[in-house]
């Protein structure tokens, strides 16, 4: 774009008045819009309908050329003696039935007989119907296509879904398994506590033991010393 600002400097100037045909080169500006195409992406939606839709449109057009050359013939045939010049061959026909068949009509060359302006109305009425094909498969084409990448999105949304259940099924069987170990733990400090307990029960049942001990062994002692002392 700063490329053909430049030219278009260039070429205003006094010296190069002789190059005005090359400011066509300005309008190169407009390349600039195909820029937005790659936000929207729509020139690649809309390729993929027509590769998609490309045989129903070939059909279409078979048949658009078929009628094309038998309104052509007929019409000819039917004109070629009241109007001559304007109808003086197939191929020149075939611009009426161009702009009959897509209802355009120029009136640069119209049939002037009964039967030509009933085979023209036919034409045009077949031309409309035509036409109208490629249209109504163009939007089929968009729809299917919306229909698809819609189903797309949702399959992967099912999926991202389908991960998180299988990421929280297996949190939860971790949470489970780390709730048995905590009780397990819990069950262990809990015995831990009672052995304790027990030990200490125990332990108070050897000092009431040892002070009864220590008790009698004095009580016997005292005893013992007092006739050694009167004989003294």
């Amino acid at each position: 774009v700063l490329a053909v600002f430049y030219l278009d400097i260039c070429l205003t100037s006094d010296r190069t008045r002789g190059l005005e045909a090359l400011r066509m080169i300005r309008l190169l500006r407009l390349l600039a819009l195909f820029k937005m195409e790659r936000q929207t992406g729509s020139f690649q939606t809309i390729l993929a309908v027509l590769g998609n839709k490309s045989s129903e449109l070939l059909a279409t057009f078979f048949l658009a050329t078929v009628l094309l050359v038998m309104s052509s013939t007929a019409m000819y045939y039917v004109e070629r003696e009241a109007q001559p010049r304007e109808f003086s061959s197939i191929p020149a026909t075939m611009w009426w039935s161009v702009t009959a068949m897509t209802t355009v009509g120029y009136g640069d060359i119209y049939p002037r007989t009964t039967v030509g302006k009933i085979l023209g109305s036919v034409v045009a009425f077949v031309g409309i119907g035509l036409f109208a094909l490629p249209s109504g498969i163009v939007t089929s084409g968009f729809v299917s296509l919306m229909d698809e990448r819609r189903k797309a999105e949702n399959e992967e949304i099912a999926e991202m879904i389908d991960e998180d259940t299988l990421k929280l099924e297996l949190l939860q069987t971790e949470v489970a398994s780390l709730r048995g170990v905590v009780d397990a733990v819990r069950a262990d400090a809990q015995q831990m506590r009672e052995q304790t307990e027990a030990m200490r029960q125990d332990q108070k049942l050897m000092l009431q033991l040892l002070q009864q001990l220590c008790a009698h062994a004095s009580c016997s002692g005292a005893t013992t010393l007092q006739p050694l002392i009167l004989d003294g």
